[in-house]
């Protein structure tokens, strides 16, 4: 593999990734050492990628960086071309005319023989099955709507008409869109059910987008599905009320100079990737429900205070426990501000993330 080659594979590898990826992992995906590594970081860095990270945190390439052409394989274009086939032919109107503005897009910057092939690809998308009837008259507008509200995190307003033809009010936060052969079902928190349901589009007979934004984050509620066990351990951890009255579990928001670099530091102290990271904002979802966000401080709205000044405490079992927590912790590089001491409620040490704040372990005191 020529340099340059193996330059455009580690553009490639990074782009596969929203979170900070590890130096060693990419070296080993690339079959290079982490000498090389840090020398084609460099190299990319000096020519324009926008490229965040350090040695031992991880690297994440922000959005906003265009490849150029070379990066599109035969099969890539191949598989570009049935996509927006399928689009054009299963979305909406709104959908159809985006697939096809964006492979005109493609071609447009695409080399002559690339080009060649995304104008005589052969692959088709089949006829689809029969579209359901529908019940409703949900229209172009209606779907429109609907995926601006998945995007934007606001509840809509519905009347849904079941297979019965009897109509209900309901209240809903859609996180999910699913494109099938005949339907199209939104996934969403029903607050009248106080669940989770699935919507068929063509029995939504009105709806309306409210200005209101759901309390959960839209990944949030994606993991909840993806990783529960059941719809019911989703709902125990949820519990909204049909008035939306109760408070959802919490999700604690840190204000931090580079949302980038502080999901990197926690990716590693926590032994998982966020489920959402963009240049503003990241969020980690946790094992007991709450979630952790981590919010660009020059962006918060109202304006916030400066960076730092809170604290994260995590319990653990036992004295053992706390003095291997320092260990590792010191090991990863973090600030140590408290040497392990016992204290009125526990066993405890104090650390610091980038941004100033204070991350607590403690074993609580036998009652």
């Amino acid at each position: 593999m020529s340099r340059s080659e193996r330059l455009l594979a580690l553009l490639q590898h990074l782009r596969r990734h929203r979170h900070p990826v590890s130096g060693a992992t990419l070296a080993a995906d690339l079959g290079i050492s982490l000498r090389t590594l840090y020398r084609d970081i460099a190299t990319l860095q000096s020519q324009g990628a926008h490229l965040d990270g350090a040695p031992g945190l991880g690297y994440v390439l922000r959005e906003g960086f265009v490849l150029p052409p070379l990066m599109f394989s035969v099969d890539e274009v191949e598989a570009l071309v049935l996509g927006s086939r399928w689009v054009i032919d299963r979305g909406d109107q709104r959908l159809g005319v985006a697939a096809r503005d964006a492979l005109a897009k493609i071609a447009a910057v695409l080399p002559p023989t690339l080009r060649h092939e995304l104008d005589s690809n052969a692959l088709i998308v089949g006829p689809a099955a029969q579209v359901a009837t529908a019940t409703a008259p949900t229209g172009d507008s209606d779907a429109a709507a609907i995926r601006q509200a998945i995007r934007t995190e606001h509840k809509l307003h519905l009347t849904y008409r079941d297979a019965a033809g009897q109509d209900t009010a309901r209240t809903v936060w859609p996180f999910a869109l699913g494109y099938f052969d005949r339907v199209q079902v939104v996934v969403a928190w029903c607050e009248l059910r106080d669940e989770i349901r699935h919507f068929r589009t063509d029995r939504i007979a009105a709806l309306t987008a409210l200005d209101e934004r759901y309390p959960q984050r839209r990944q949030a509620l994606l993991t909840g599905i993806d990783t529960a066990a059941s719809y019911d351990g989703f709902t125990n951890t949820l519990n909204p009320t049909p008035s939306g009255a109760a408070m959802q579990a919490p999700t604690f928001i840190l204000y931090v100079a580079s949302p980038t670099a502080s999901a990197a530091f926690y990716t590693d102290l926590l032994g998982q990737p966020p489920v959402e990271a963009s240049p503003g904002f990241a969020l980690f979802a946790l094992s007991s429900g709450v979630t952790l966000g981590l919010w660009a401080a020059h962006a918060v709205e109202p304006a916030a205070t400066p960076a730092g000044g809170a604290e994260l405490a995590f319990t653990v079992a036992d004295h053992d426990a706390v003095h291997a927590h320092h260990a590792a912790w010191t090991a990863k590089g973090l600030t140590m501000l408290q040497a392990p001491v016992a204290m009125d409620f526990g066993y405890t040490f104090t650390a610091a993330d980038p941004d100033g704040h204070r991350l607590r372990v403690f074993a609580p005191t036998a009652a």
